[in-house]
């Protein structure tokens, strides 16, 4: 009898386990018939610098130009598709599928690959039938928005009103629940905090970074680190954020 109860509660136990991993399943598909014959490889990086980047599936594109990718992550993360001189760029939010199109394929050349600084071009994944909330479209609308209120801030004197003003448009305009999407945002406006620049870069650290864990998968998280630390100088006063004065110190070596 013991025996039985043990081997039923296996069976639930793997049976909750597929079941809970389907639910974060993430199917990507696509046709692009310049990458017959190429692999593609779908990664994410949990730091800014790609030093721990994990690959999430790879694929040969077949003879019809048909691929599938499967991704399997219980939140969204920013992933990157190596399509040779592009980078893709696709935001994966768990559980949902994409439609994506790649661009004509196009082969890096041999002066680019003996140049120690090319870097792949990013590219913006184009994506078919993508729903209206789906965090790609939310993300390319709020950069839209967001360059405007840059542009507006920059005009003439640069002041505390103006981006105030702009950060509440900016909520007016997409407010949200989504944590990931949340983050985003935040780190954003931290590089429009940091354009005041009698208050910079203390202002946008104190208020935007110090107070809040380092977040490894937020691409915008990073984005904002190297522009307002890069030259920062004065890592003890983010002792009191000790995962935050760890990441400053090594900053400052590289």
């Amino acid at each position: 009898v013991w025996l039985q109860m043990i081997e039923n509660n296996k069976i639930l136990f793997i049976t909750y386990l597929f079941a809970s991993l389907s639910l974060f399943a993430s199917q990507i598909t696509g046709v692009a018939p310049s990458y017959v014959g190429k692999k593609l490889i779908l990664s994410t990086s949990h730091d800014g610098w790609g030093a721990t980047k994990e690959v999430l599936d790879t694929c040969t594109v077949a003879e019809d130009g048909s691929f599938t990718l499967h991704v399997n992550y219980p939140h969204t993360i920013q992933a990157q598709l190596n399509l040779g001189y592009y980078t893709g760029i696709i935001y994966i939010e768990s559980g949902k599928d994409y439609s994506i199109n790649l661009p004509l394929r196009k082969e890096v050349s041999k002066k680019e690959k003996l140049n120690p600084y090319f870097k792949p071009k990013t590219y913006l994944l184009s994506f078919n039938n993508l729903p209206e909330d789906d965090i790609n479209r939310k993300i390319a609308d709020f950069e839209d928005s967001f360059d405007s209120v840059w542009v507006d801030i920059n005009k003439n004197l640069v002041t505390t009103e103006k981006i105030d003003s702009a950060m509440n448009l900016l909520d007016e305009r997409f407010p949200t629940t989504d944590k990931f999407f949340s983050e985003y945002k935040h780190y954003r406006y931290a590089l429009l905090v940091n354009l005041y620049s009698p208050g910079a870069p203390k202002l946008a650290i104190k208020n935007f970074f110090l107070p809040y864990k380092v977040t490894y998968d937020q691409p915008a998280y990073w984005e904002a680190f190297e522009a307002i630390f890069t030259g920062f100088k004065m890592s003890d006063h983010l002792k009191e954020n000790p995962e935050l004065y760890d990441l400053s110190i090594l900053h400052q070596v590289l």
